[in-house]
């Protein structure tokens, strides 16, 4: 996929918007599925303050058993007073379809 290409795919399926929509949902299914384990991750961080901003969009490829798995991925940066915790991430097929998610913490020290 070239730049263009990759440019038109995040503004033909408005990238930023279900990537940011995504981490909340994401979020509140975690806290419904989970709420114990929801609590522990985000005891010292108040929600109400916290930024989730895209900072990058790729197409990536992946390789299982020799079979090529393409997607596109955005980087959420989740963030609380000005210092990154965490960091978001959604795959879209290259349809535009949402593929899978995950959220990942910075180490805390």
């Amino acid at each position: 996929m070239e730049t263009k290409a990759l440019s038109d795919f995040i503004t033909n399926h408005s990238v930023f918007q279900p990537t940011i929509d995504g981490f909340w949902y994401y979020l509140n299914n975690w806290k419904l599925d989970d709420q114990h384990d929801y609590e522990s991750a985000w005891e010292n961080i108040d929600l109400e303050s916290i930024k989730v901003v895209v900072k990058k969009v790729s197409l990536t490829i992946n390789y299982r058993y020799d079979v090529a798995i393409e997607y596109v991925q955005a980087y959420a940066s989740i963030s609380n007073e000005d210092e990154e915790v965490a960091v978001y991430h959604p795959l879209f097929s290259l349809e535009g379809e949402d593929y899978d998610d995950v959220l990942s913490f910075t180490v805390f020290e």
